[in-house]
């Protein structure tokens, strides 16, 4: 059971807190440093300020806004449509172009290439896994010889990914349409994929 008598430690040299159990056990009182609480306070009032001058609080409908106003979703949504604005001159020519006049002009190969390793992950990867490198079981390599260009040209891509391929070359079963990918996203694509491939030795 505690008792509570502070006393002064010699051993120490620090007051005790004054709790003793069983008789002989006792705390010593030894305060936080001052620097940690100093830092602790200024933690405090910086949290308040943010509360007050950033969005912070949930309401029933909606939240506080903050005196600065800021919106981390308006930052987004600007910065989103300055990049379309940006891409909407290579957009544009790439809408025009075939895929050969791309590879022709290496600023709009970059940027179809950049483009088909997103569009790639969003559609393909879940099958022929990341950097087409295929998956036991699932789907086959698109870094492979089988798919170098003399042998699969680029208007194959276009086809699987329009009506789907049945099962010739490898035993993974058929592949289903893709659904939701445009002409431009195949170009893009086909543009990742063949750069891939010549990465890889594959010409």
């Amino acid at each position: 059971m505690a008792e509570h008598k502070k006393e002064f430690d010699e051993v120490t040299g620090m007051h005790t807190t004054g709790h003793v159990w069983d008789g002989d056990i006792k705390e010593l009182n030894r305060p936080l440093p001052r620097w940690w609480l100093y830092t602790f306070y200024v933690c405090i009032l910086w949290s308040v300020g943010y509360w007050i001058a950033y969005p912070a609080w949930p309401l029933a409908q909606g939240y506080t806004k903050g005196l600065l106003g800021y919106s981390q979703r308006t930052t987004v949504t600007e910065q989103v449509a300055a990049a379309r604005a940006q891409q909407a001159g290579m957009r544009s020519q790439l809408e025009k172009a075939s895929l050969a006049e791309a590879r022709s002009k290496p600023d709009l190969l970059q940027f179809a290439t950049t483009g088909g390793k997103a569009v790639f992950a969003d559609n393909c990867a879940s099958c022929h896994g990341a950097n087409a490198a295929g998956q036991d079981g699932v789907a086959p390599p698109l870094v492979h010889i089988i798919y170098e260009p003399n042998h699969h040209g680029d208007q194959a891509f276009y086809l699987a990914a329009r009506q789907g391929v049945r099962s010739h070359h490898w035993p993974f079963g058929d592949m289903p349409p893709v659904e939701g990918v445009t002409d431009r996203d195949i170009a893009k694509i086909v543009a990742y994929v063949r750069s891939l491939q010549r990465a890889n030795g594959i010409k």
